[in-house]
């Protein structure tokens, strides 16, 4: 039924386009115009359907912009709550940190291997270098002769004071016992010469009362008296010549003359002594000046053998990480405190989570 319909209406279609068609060519022939040709007319008809359709469709989008601008926008709001944004990035690679850790040579010992270049990761107490076995030895001894010297060298210090200080309170005892008898020597040979003067004195004034009295007995020279002062003035001249107190006594006086000599050079050499020990004894500040460069010695060989202890295994790396520089070289000796390399930490990385909490 629907199909009859449809034809139906096809068929009046058909006829009010023929009818339309007849009064257009009835219009026409009235303005003396010459009617078209089917087909061309047909084109004709289209062209000008296109052209409303276009323009309509201009005109619709033209009025829905000026709507839209004119419009305010629509916003669709929601109630606010908190919660995890969370998003997983997959990758693989080093996520270097900011720390940094730098090493340098604690003893001046020729580097013997190099094991990681700039770039490469270590892991911890993986070896990074390695020191000459020879050098560093060598290195070992000197350390420990140091010591050895440094100890030696406090004891020869410490003896000498010792000696010094031995020599100075050697020489004050004796330089006082010294006075001592120099005073008393000297006295007693003062005593002895004042009793060989007196001694003399008195034979010589024995003597000259002789010659007088010889004088007096001239005139009779073959008396008695005569006679016997003659011999008393021979006698009197032998003893002022060869008196045995006298002689005694001179004799005295020369061995204590000489041990008085003698206590006056030993005098000087106490006096020497004393000045040479005086002049080399430490004082305080020159003891604690000798037992503080002594520690500080002590400890820097001490700190070489340490250091070179630890460098017997090479050095190695503290913690997981990569090599951002690297200064030593194969073969070269750094001095001590020389930059060796610089050490980076960092972890592994994959599948790395992040997550932002609002």
């Amino acid at each position: 039924m629907e199909d009859m319909d449809l034809h139906k209406q096809e068929k009046r279609k058909q006829k009010e386009l023929k009818k339309e068609e007849k009064k257009r060519a009835k219009a026409e022939k009235k303005a003396g115009k010459t009617p078209m040709e089917p087909a061309r007319r047909k084109k004709v008809i289209k062209r000008s359907i296109f052209g409303v359709v276009a323009a309509v469709f201009v005109l619709f989008i033209i009025y829905n912009n000026i709507a839209a601008a004119n419009t305010k926008p629509t916003v669709f709001t929601m109630p606010v709550t908190k919660g995890d944004i969370e998003q997983t990035v997959s990758t693989s690679g080093s996520v270097v940190s900011n720390e940094v850790k730098t090493y340098f040579a604690p003893v001046s010992v020729k580097i013997g291997t190099v094991n990681i270049g700039v770039g490469e990761m270590v892991a911890k107490g993986e070896p990074v270098l390695t020191y000459d076995e020879t050098d560093l030895a060598n290195e070992k001894r000197s350390a420990e002769l140091k010591l050895q010297e440094n100890e030696g060298s406090y004891r020869n210090s410490i003896q000498k004071n010792n000696e010094s200080l031995g020599d100075i309170s050697e020489a004050n005892v004796n330089l006082a016992v010294l006075e001592q008898q120099i005073t008393d020597f000297d006295n007693y040979i003062k005593d002895l010469q004042r009793r060989v003067d007196e001694k003399k004195a008195a034979l010589a004034h024995e003597g000259a009362l002789l010659q007088i009295s010889l004088i007096d007995w001239a005139d009779h020279p073959d008396s008695d008296e005569y006679e016997n002062l003659q011999k008393l003035v021979q006698l009197n001249t032998y003893e002022q010549a060869n008196n045995e107190e006298i002689r005694a006594w001179e004799e005295e006086i020369a061995i204590y003359t000489e041990k008085l000599n003698n206590c006056k050079e030993y005098k000087s050499e106490m006096k020497s002594q004393k000045s040479s020990g005086e002049s080399s004894k430490l004082n305080a500040g020159g003891k604690e000046e000798l037992e503080a460069k002594t520690e500080l010695e002590k400890i820097s060989s001490r700190e070489t053998l340490d250091a070179v202890s630890t460098l017997e295994a090479g050095v190695t790396a503290d913690f997981n990480g990569v090599v951002t520089e690297m200064n030593a070289v194969e073969g070269k000796t750094p001095t001590a405190g020389e930059q060796l390399f610089k050490f980076g930490k960092h972890r592994g990385c994959e599948g790395v989570h992040i997550r932002f909490q609002v």
